[in-house]
């Protein structure tokens, strides 16, 4: 924390913050930054394309790459892999080279790297929006990408591995950095695991999304909050405390273990909702104990919350970063997740996690480091930070409170016993949710105008720096004066037994890290999938999900190509808000699945059971009031097989309300495949 210099952790040198340290990785670090920066403003517009069209569906309509289910995926993937994936690497290639006060390790091996994962990125979110992508939220880039991007991270990892050799004794920023990094790398593994069917797959998607979360968002992104508070307040850098220890460590015990808070009331064993409840419970553990951890730090210099402008992104970090276990717990809890579970609330977690908290901590990292890597100060700016925090707030909001608005429309739909959830009813949950998708829109250009001139002052910002110059707020202050300040405001020694603690070393940090990171693969995906029930094949499995090479074989392709899955989920949950949707899903209904369509949200309603539902209402229309409407099966299903095809050519033809994107560009044997695909979920 507070009481031991830098120098006396980890060698000789000038603790970090006491000066601008410009290792020669610098040229590795600034690469890193503007490639994610490009990155982002590619996100950036793809996203307000996506706001625009939940208002105005006809918004760039017939343009496949611009189809909202190929879209939004497209745009999930620049900006979580593109501009935060990048730019922590980068930052933590700039945060060991300067608590080390050491050049980069094989700067041309980081360079390398950089090329190989921008080239695995770029093209593997191109392959997305040409409709190669493989159905699965956050790891939807193709087998070939993914194996691109796996030697960039193998580089990247060895980088910081040689780094963390140099220091016999590890502080917390290296702890964060290194540990990060070799996470990273085994959820890029485990989530690319080929193959995997039923609900075996959807586990392996839940355990990816809740670990890249947690084991690479969250662990970088407080490694660098770890080096920046320092530097930002004068003092000297984190050292290892009981503190530190429990929050790195609990940190990597209990975010990834809530993994099966994504499938509550799902398909899934039910022990393993009571498993997910447990360690949502527990994830107020690190972060009450990391949190504690920077309050400590802050001591005595709460002015520069205030003053700085990277500080107020660093806290508004912060208080994201402390708001995720709430949100995840009323994911988890069976009782809120019937309300709040495959709506808009599950797209607010990822925007609080990726949105808010590890764009806010990488942005001012990028503003408190600008003058280390010849960048001035018109990248730090108070009033971009506050039209940023502004549009997050909208968003946010906006997205968790449509996300109760829908689910109790459900509820009161279900029980009206109207069964309005799908078909025509669903235009309540559609019409309801018109007032909140305008505020997002407007939130989300907020939020997007605000980082747009964060980028702006980073490419206007370049010049020459000055060793030791020292950037505070967008003034230069002399060496001597920040130093008298950091001077005047030392806090008091903190408690000795506080930083008795048993030294780090990276052998130790490499053990612990597999050892937590196998525990989490055992416990929410490899126990959970020998089930026996989620191995043997349902009726329904045999009888309509068996894919050979015929029609339906190809609509399912197409349904996955064109991002379907994004929109509509195919599971039916034992509650209330899903009766009248048909029989409830059980992990035996998608042995044949490669991969499960389970979804994750319905801005559509369901269709596990849409072919079924649909023939049944044409059947019964048919039959009239004397008539058995089983006579009229066969008419009722090419009626269905009509309809089907009408709505996706024109979806407001029959229902004005639909936000549903146009497939009038689909060519009609891809209309035919499609149709025979979505009929045929009975």
């Amino acid at each position: 924390m507070t009481t031991e210099t830098l120098a006396e952790a980890i060698g000789d040198g000038d603790p970090a913050g006491s000066g601008a340290f410009a290792p020669s990785g610098g040229n590795a670090v600034h690469s890193h930054l503007l490639v994610s920066i490009v990155f982002l403003v590619l996100s950036l517009l793809a996203g307000l394309i996506l706001a625009i069209q939940l208002v105005v569906p006809e918004f760039m309509a017939g343009i496949p790459a611009f189809s909202y289910g190929r879209l939004q995926p497209l745009a999930t993937h620049l900006f979580v892999y593109g501009w935060l994936t990048l730019g922590l690497i980068g930052a933590i290639y700039h945060i060991v080279s300067q608590v080390a006060r050491t050049d980069l390790f094989k700067e041309n091996q980081a360079v390398m790297a950089l090329g190989l994962l921008t080239v695995g990125y770029f093209s593997g979110g191109v392959a997305i929006a040409m409709g190669f992508s493989e159905g699965r939220r956050l790891l939807e880039a193709p087998i070939w990408a993914d194996a691109i991007v796996l030697l960039g991270l193998l580089g990247f990892a060895r980088v910081i591995t040689r780094m963390a050799r140099r220091s016999s004794e590890l502080i917390p920023v290296q702890w964060y950095a290194a540990a990060a990094a070799w996470w990273l790398v085994l959820l890029h593994l485990a989530g690319n695991i080929p193959g995997l069917g039923g609900i075996g797959s959807a586990m392996q998607i839940s355990f990816y999304r809740s670990g890249f979360t947690g084991l690479w968002i969250a662990a970088a992104g407080v490694g660098v909050v770890y080096y920046a508070i320092p530097r930002l307040t004068g003092r000297d850098a984190f050292v290892p405390t009981q503190l530190s220890v429990i929050g790195l460590w609990s940190l990597a015990f209990f975010w990834v273990l809530t993994a099966p808070a994504d499938l509550t009331y799902g398909p899934t064993p039910d022990w393993l909702d009571t498993v997910s409840v447990i360690f949502a419970i527990g994830m107020v553990i690190p972060v009450i104990v990391i949190f504690t951890d920077i309050v400590l730090a802050m001591r005595s210099r709460w002015d520069t919350v205030t003053d700085a402008t990277a500080m107020r992104y660093v806290m508004a970090g912060a208080v994201a970063f402390a708001l995720l276990p709430l949100v995840n717990l009323v994911l988890a809890l069976r009782s809120s997740s019937a309300v709040v579970g495959f709506t808009n609330w599950i797209v607010g977690y990822e925007f609080l996690a990726f949105g808010a908290m590890a764009s806010f901590w990488l942005v001012g990292y990028a503003v408190v480091s600008g003058p280390d890597m010849g960048r001035g100060p018109t990248c730090g700016n108070r009033w971009h930070y506050r039209v940023t925090l502004l549009g997050a707030v909208v968003v946010a909001g906006s997205l968790f409170l449509s996300g109760a608005q829908a689910g109790l429309t459900w509820l009161g739909s279900a029980n009206s016993a109207a069964f309005l959830n799908v078909g025509d009813g669903f235009r309540n949950t559609v019409l309801g949710l018109d007032a909140m998708y305008v505020w997002h829109l407007v939130g989300y250009a907020i939020y997007a105008v605000g980082l747009l001139w964060f980028t702006a002052g980073i490419f206007s910002g370049l010049r020459s720096i000055p060793e030791k110059t020292i950037f505070y707020d967008g003034e230069e202050v002399s060496e001597e004066a920040e130093s008298a300040n950091a001077g005047q405001s030392d806090p008091p020694k903190l408690d000795p037994s506080l930083l008795q603690v048993r030294a780090l070393s990276l052998s130790h940090l490499a053990r612990n890290v597999l050892v937590l990171f196998g525990l989490a693969v055992l416990l929410v995906w490899i126990l959970p999938s020998l089930e026996s029930d989620l191995s043997e094949p349902t009726l329904l499995a045999d009888r309509h999900r068996v894919y050979d090479d015929g029609l339906r074989s190809e609509g399912r392709k197409i349904y996955l190509r064109e991002g379907c899955q994004v929109c509509h989920t195919q599971a039916v949950r034992p509650i209330v808000t899903d009766v009248g949707l048909g029989a409830v899903s059980v992990g035996g209904d998608y042995v044949h699945e490669v991969p499960a369509l389970i979804g994750f949200q319905r801005i559509g309603p369901d269709l596990m059971h849409v072919g079924r539902r649909l023939s049944d209402v044409a059947a019964a229309d048919l039959a009239g009031v004397d008539a058995d409407p089983s006579d009229f099966a066969d008419e009722a299903r090419e009626q269905a097989a009509i309809f089907i095809a009408s709505h996706l050519r024109n979806p407001r033809q029959a229902r004005p309300w639909s936000i549903m994107p146009s497939y009038d560009y689909l060519r009609d044997s891809d209309i035919d495949a499609l149709v025979a695909y979505i009929a045929a979920l009975e």
